[in-house]
């Protein structure tokens, strides 16, 4: 696989390699603070941080037209569905607070984002749980989600854009980086929201340009 693709976005990922597609399969709860999957971040710093130990850092390119987490809803009877087929801990509890927030807002369908929040805040997604809810998000029509979470290295504070992949199949190619030539000039990339304004003026030059999604990205977890 190479990474010099110019209708992709790229991002950084630091951990151990794999090969095929990724599966999610986390030792523990500490590595899904955003959900179950790939994690992907723009900062060079922070991929070489989770990249200790043996791991590597890669180039990860992206399919931009991949469905933002944010953007999808489910029933809160599917979810219910899910939660009880999956014996989802503290499931009751997650169960309540998806119902309470259907009658608040007079709908029976609710973002996606809320119900990892919610598993998240009841301690609810653990190892056992996180392949299933991978599947089901996947399943629902979203494949990634786009957060800021703190930098690490020696860049002085801050926070850096990560990417949360859920579907394997957006994931177009990846390549590892040579750290030892690696222009640490340029610790970051661009982000989400800088790399698909430059793929849609790319495309408004190139009217046969790949298409690409012009989802807006709300950046902040729904509120309890």
């Amino acid at each position: 696989m190479t990474s010099e693709s110019n209708d992709t976005i790229q991002f950084y990922h630091g951990g151990r390699d794999w090969v095929g597609p990724f599966e999610v399969s986390p030792k523990n709860s500490k590595v899904m603070e955003y959900g179950p999957g790939l994690y992907l971040t723009n900062g060079i710093e922070t991929a070489r941080h989770y990249a200790r130990g043996g791991g590597i850092v890669q180039t990860v390119d992206v399919d931009p037209n991949a469905r933002l987490l944010s953007g999808v809803k489910s029933g809160v009877g599917h979810m219910e569905q899910f939660i009880a087929a999956n014996r989802v801990r503290s499931g009751k509890k997650v169960i309540a607070n998806l119902h309470r927030n259907a009658e608040r807002h007079g709908s029976d369908r609710i973002g996606l984002d809320y119900l990892i929040t919610l598993m998240i805040n009841h301690n609810a997604l653990t190892p056992s749980v996180a392949a299933p809810l991978n599947e089901f998000i996947v399943g629902e029509g979203a494949d990634l989600d786009v957060f800021s979470a703190p930098m690490f290295g020696s860049a002085g504070g801050g926070s850096d854009q990560w990417v949360v992949v859920f579907n394997p199949e957006v994931v177009v190619a990846r390549a590892r980086v040579d750290m030892k030539a690696f222009d640490w000039s340029r610790t970051h990339l661009p982000t989400y929201e800088e790399q698909m304004a430059a793929l849609a003026l790319n495309n408004e030059v190139d009217p046969l340009g790949t298409a690409v999604c012009a989802e807006q990205y709300a950046g902040k977890r729904p509120s309890l």
